[in-house]
């Protein structure tokens, strides 16, 4: 499957012709007034190709994949019927058998990829709460929903994240017993894969975190030779990106952040390219048990990085998207998101277009 956003790219046949040429002068040669400066020419050709193929095994590749809001459980206060209930998450889990991202799952997996999810509940038995609209939990062996979807990192850095007494501590062990990255509340990552060192921190707006945010990713890039920013920030229900998100987004860039994704609204929003590297301003909600949301339209993003280990040079290829329903069914959300195809695939991307900042798909 094509994304929108992605270019397909032929097959270079640079060495081929380096071949038949070597060939050809191999042949000619007798032939050829000034043989010397022939040789000395193949020699000279020769050397250059070697040290063209030594410096392509110093590159490696690696795609990162991100997705946004994703609410494992529910809140417990409410009965099975109502909607965000841990009971009624807990009831399609048994059915589901825990699989949730079914429809998905192929998009996460790779022996080159690393996909980020952005986790706002918390993985507690605990029963002392904030006292909140809504709060959100789930047993701790729920884990495996996300990892078995193929999620590699768990941002937990937003508005949930201490719904309940100790579900920063416990989130953290349960996602790592799973063999997670976890990252966020103060925590960074780096993750190695495929010869590079990916470097994951991740962030909740509460305002005034700019100089914070840019310290981290400094240090991160010290030790990294790429840093993925999660935010979680915006305005809920709002599509178009604020001045002060636009702010903190490219402050970011400017720190040495390579890619920065971000959540909270619920809702799509656009995407910056910035400086040459990309600001997504909101995923939108990948999966939650809101029975009725406003707008059940979300998304995969996903780009492919080029990183020379031995110089630590960068390169990003132009990313991709792939539009998605957090419901495989239109009338309800049932839990499953499922990418979108035909009208609605398009109707996304419109939006998507429309929001963004020097880029469209």
């Amino acid at each position: 499957m094509l994304w929108a956003g992605e270019k397909k790219t032929g097959r270079r046949a640079q060495y081929l012709c380096l071949v038949w040429c070597f060939i050809l002068a191999l042949c000619l040669g007798p032939a050829i007034p000034a043989l010397g400066r022939q040789e000395t020419a193949v020699q000279e050709e020769t050397v250059q190709e070697k040290a063209a193929v030594q410096e392509k095994g110093n590159v490696k590749t690696i795609t990162i994949t991100a997705v946004g809001d994703v609410t494992i459980g529910g809140d417990p206060r409410r009965n099975a019927s109502q909607t965000s209930s841990q009971k009624f998450y807990e009831k399609l889990s048994a059915q589901y058998s825990g699989n949730f991202f079914k429809n998905v799952r192929q998009y996460f997996t790779g022996s080159a990829e690393l996909t980020l999810a952005n986790l706002e509940s918390s993985f507690t038995t605990a029963t002392r709460y904030k006292n909140k609209s809504y709060i959100f939990r789930a047993k701790p062996s729920y884990a495996r929903i996300l990892s078995s979807a193929g999620i590699d990192v768990v941002s937990h850095a937003n508005n949930h994240a201490q719904d309940f007494n100790g579900g920063i501590r416990s989130t953290r062990a349960a996602v790592r017993a799973r063999g997670m990255a976890y990252v966020g509340n103060g925590v960074t990552a780096i993750v190695k894969k495929n010869g590079i060192k990916v470097g994951f921190c991740a962030f909740y707006d509460t305002g005034n975190i700019t100089a914070q945010a840019q310290n981290v990713v400094k240090r991160l890039k010290e030790k990294c030779h790429l840093v993925v920013v999660s935010m979680h920030w915006g305005q809920e229900y709002r599509y178009a990106a604020s001045s002060s998100q636009r702010s903190l987004g490219r402050a970011l860039i400017r720190a040495g952040a390579d890619l920065v994704v971000g959540h909270h609204s619920h809702v799509v929003g656009g995407i910056e390219k910035y400086q040459g590297k990309y600001i997504v301003y909101s995923l939108g909600t990948f999966s939650s048990m809101i029975l009725t949301p406003k707008d059940m339209d979300t998304m995969i993003f996903r780009q492919t990085f080029s990183v020379n280990t031995k110089t630590k040079e960068v390169r990003g290829s132009e990313p991709g998207v792939l539009p998605c329903s957090m419901s495989s069914r239109a009338s309800v959300n049932d839990g499953r998101p499922t990418p979108l195809t035909g009208q609605d695939k398009e109707r996304v991307i419109k939006k998507i277009n429309r929001l963004s900042l020097n880029f469209s798909l």
